[in-house]
């Protein structure tokens, strides 16, 4: 009938499921191969498909309800999957177009598995509204067919209300997912089946009290309904049909209960009641009645007015002439009570979603077990990390101990000094090199090439002296200035001629001060002192080779820890376990979970017990090494406080430190050797260019200056 109202259903389009669901789960689900599950993808395309092409029909309710529990499963498989890789932050790869229903709003995409499902839940409860509105109501059948379906839509709603949480308000859905939407439409359907329940009263001539008591409570229910909307998304028009309904039935009421209180002799309480229903009947009109989606609603309330109307002239007037009684306030008049017929009531594939479908039936079933996968894989992270944070660390601590000690000590390098006192110094290497390529053969006739180099810079500059310091009185004046300017050039050749030889002066001297025989025999001393230390070190050199050993035993531990790690597998043991406690079976109902890796943790700390022993050998092999290790540094100790052995291996560091000191002035003799020749090849060079500016002087010198004269007309000239 024209005076209820359905609920649009949510309007959606075709998804490209396949590629998505490749996608995730290969981010997913990284070991699992996604052509596992190919025939569970074209399922779910060909169900989504069909739903959301369904016609408004009794026969369409069981296909969005099959869907709905799949998704109901998926939920949980795909993305609150205990075991998953992330998989509940993992994107789906695609997403669900929706749009609402109830206006003309663009599809939006949601890439919410929860989403998805909400909006089908919608669905159904659309489904059952349009059902309902459908029904004529003309008989006591069709009303019981539209009671239940109002009621299995407020059902629906209820469900919906507690599946439409945060994640699904995050996600902005469409305007009638929004919770005070569903809050609103829940009451409105309430309200439309407790509707059905008071026309149906109406139809048996039920006592005036009981229809007043439906009657109120049915304006109770569109009362909270408007309420609820009032902060919701919803149309305009649905929130004045709310507020409309709950006063026509406010009204309606207080005018059943008047003829009551007629009937009863209660005149002041008739008048009262019908004044109050007056009241009602002129505020409804009084909103924009022009948005009401039902429009019919208008000449339902004119015809409840003029009964209202009409009665309370009729009371007013007896009362006035009859009964006298004073009008009773609406704050005085007595409760009307109430009679709540109406119930949510959940269609049962949405109360238990998983009874709908056998378990052979389940889209992506074998992804219920994964936890066993995850927990094989957590096991073996657990037998590295016993590797690589318990075994390999306490090892490595044991070596670097040892190796601390030994250079706290000076071991090994103290025993190879005592044992072989005729060793080569310790830059012998870099000694000999040097002196491949510069044997000290070489070097007087390279000093013998600077003091030729020196000795012609001294020649050219005394050949330059004479001609360029004698006096020249009757040259000209630009002659003498240049020669001025000669002169003191010459001078600074000379000065820097001078501090050059004083330089190879200091050259030769330290050229006679490196003898071939620095290297003094210093091992005489050592030799007698290790015969003397040799129980003793042979005592040392032995601890040492059990502290080697006890490196070559940590070595082969590891590797046995290694391979038995690598040899240790439990998966059967998980199975088993799993099979045991009924993990990942599937129930009738929406909270099947799947496998939780936690659920197994005690399988997989039995499975780390076996490795126990392998601590207790690392705990061995340190008290080991920690005895040898006493015993090294007590006898070593004992032997770097032998006061002979000190005095020996003093004399060979002296013996070193003057091989030391020979090698480094005879590589400073060398770089100033080669210094010296490039010093004096760059003056050679600058001499030359000054004898040729000299020459060049002299040259112009030598020409006869200008006379002074006078030319006829008495004019000055030069004559040459």
């Amino acid at each position: 009938m024209a005076n209820v109202l359905g609920l649009g259903v949510p309007r959606s389009a075709p998804v490209p499921l396949r590629e998505g669901v490749r996608a995730y789960l290969g981010a997913a689900y990284p070991d699992v191969h996604a052509g596992l599950f190919d025939a569970d993808m074209e399922a779910w395309s060909a169900a989504r498909e069909a739903c959301i092409q369904l016609p408004i029909a009794a026969g369409s309710v069981p296909v969005l309800l099959r869907y709905a529990a799949q998704l109901a499963f998926l939920l949980r498989v795909l993305t609150s999957n205990a075991g998953a890789k992330d998989a509940a932050h993992t994107p789906l790869g695609f997403a669900f177009p929706w749009a609402s229903g109830l206006d003309e709003s663009r599809l939006m995409p949601y890439a919410s598995l929860a989403v998805e499902r909400a909006c089908i839940v919608q669905c159904v409860a659309a489904q059952y509204a349009q059902l309902g509105r459908a029904e004529p109501r003309s008989d006591k059948e069709s009303i019981r067919r539209a009671t239940g379906y109002f009621q299995h839509a407020a059902g629906s709603l209820e469900v919906l209300e507690t599946l439409a949480g945060s994640d699904v308000q995050h996600a902005q859905p469409p305007a009638e997912l929004a919770t005070a939407s569903i809050q609103a439409l829940r009451y409105l359907m309430l309200a439309q089946a407790q509707e059905c329940f008071w026309q149906k009263a109406m139809q048996d001539a039920l006592k005036d009290t009981t229809i007043a008591k439906l009657a109120r409570s049915v304006a109770d229910l569109y009362d909270a309904s408007a309420s609820a909307a009032a902060s919701s998304p919803l149309p305009q028009g649905y929130k004045v049909h709310m507020r409309f309904k709950q006063l026509h039935f406010a009204a309606a009421a207080q005018y059943r209960k008047s003829c009551d209180d007629l009937a009863q002799k209660r005149y002041g309480d008739e008048l009262g009641r019908l004044t109050v229903a007056a009241a009602c009947v002129r505020r409804a009109l009084a909103l924009p009645v022009r948005t009401l989606p039902a429009p019919a609603l208008v000449d339902d309330l004119r015809g409840l007015q003029a009964i209202v109307e009409a009665n309370l002239a009729r009371a007013e007037r007896d009362n006035q002439l009859i009964y006298l009684e004073s009008t009773t306030s609406e704050a005085s008049l007595p409760d009307l009570g109430t009679a709540v017929m109406a119930r949510a009531a959940p269609p049962d594939g949405l109360a238990a979603p998983l009874a709908l479908l056998p378990e052979s039936e389940l889209w992506f079933r074998g992804l219920i077990t994964y936890g066993i996968d995850v927990a094989e894989r957590l096991y073996s992270d657990r037998k590295r990390h016993f590797i690589e944070a318990t075994v390999e660390p306490r090892l490595a601590a044991l070596d670097a101990e040892a190796a601390a000690v030994r250079a706290e000590l000076q071991l090994p390098a103290l025993l190879d000094r005592i044992e072989s006192p005729r060793r080569a110094p310790p830059a012998w290497a870099a000694c000999t090199a040097a002196l491949q390529r510069s044997p000290p053969s070489a070097v007087p006739p390279r000093v013998a090439g600077v003091e030729h180099e020196s000795a012609l810079c001294a020649d050219l500059l005394a050949e330059l002296e004479t001609p360029l310091f004698r006096a020249r009185p009757h040259a000209a004046e630009d002659v003498v200035v240049e020669q001025h300017e000669l002169q003191t050039l010459w001078r600074e050749y000379q000065r820097t001629l001078r501090e050059a030889a004083v330089s190879d002066a200091t050259l030769r001297e330290q050229w006679a001060r490196v003898q071939p025989d620095r290297l003094a025999p210093a091992s005489s001393a050592l030799e007698r002192v290790r015969r003397n230390l040799a129980p003793a070190l042979r005592a040392l050199r032995a601890e040492l080779e059990h502290v080697d050993d006890g490196a070559a035993q940590r070595r082969a531990l590891l590797q046995r820890v290694r391979a038995a790690c690598d040899g240790d597998t439990i998966r059967a043991q998980l199975v088993a376990a799993a099979r045991a406690r009924h993990l990942g079976a599937v129930h009738a109902c929406a909270d099947a979970e799947p496998v939780d890796p936690a659920a197994l943790q005690d399988v997989l700390e039995a499975g780390m017990e076996q490795y126990t022993p392998y601590l207790g050998r690392c705990d061995e092999l340190a008290r080991a090494q920690a005895a040898r290790l006493r015993s090294v540094r007590t006898q070593a100790e004992a032997l770097q406080r032998d006061a002979a052995l000190r005095t020996a291996l003093q004399q060979q560091d002296e013996a070193y430190a003057r091989v030391q000191a020979a090698y480094d002035e005879y590589g400073a003799l060398v770089r100033h050797v080669d210094e010296g020749a490039a010093f004096y090849e760059r003056l050679l060079s600058l001499l030359r260019a000054f004898r040729g500016d000299v020459h060049a002087w002299r040259e112009r010198a030598a020409a006869p200056a200008p006379q002074w004269g006078a030319f006829p007309g008495g004019e000055m000239h030069f004559r040459e």
